[in-house]
């Protein structure tokens, strides 16, 4: 009974999902006016800079290194003992990257 009452909910969920679904057609978004006007930032902000920067940058991967790799804390703490953020100057890469024309 319990699988009748979940599979007829799931299926009205649908339904409704479809009768309230918009045509690509009728959105106003989708006119090229409204599209030029959306992407306009885009236009003048496109070259942006995320710095991922720390521990877990050591490995040279992904930030998610350890947990995709499934190390061992052992194996994943020689990266603190290598660690020195000796060269950390965050004013000198803003200036850089603003100098290549980040925004």
């Amino acid at each position: 009974m319990k699988r009748v009452i979940i599979y007829t909910f799931l299926f009205l969920s649908l339904i409704c999902q479809k009768m309230n679904a918009t045509p690509p057609s009728q959105r106003q978004s989708d006119s090229p006016i409204n599209k030029t006007e959306r992407m306009s930032w885009w236009t003048h902000d496109r070259f942006g800079l995320f710095i991922h920067w720390g521990l877990y940058a050591m490995p040279a991967r992904h930030e998610w290194v350890k947990s995709r790799e499934k190390m061992s804390d052992k194996h994943y703490n020689r990266y603190k003992d290598l660690f020195n953020p000796d060269l950390y100057n965050p004013e000198e890469w803003a200036h850089m990257a603003k100098s290549a024309g980040v925004k």
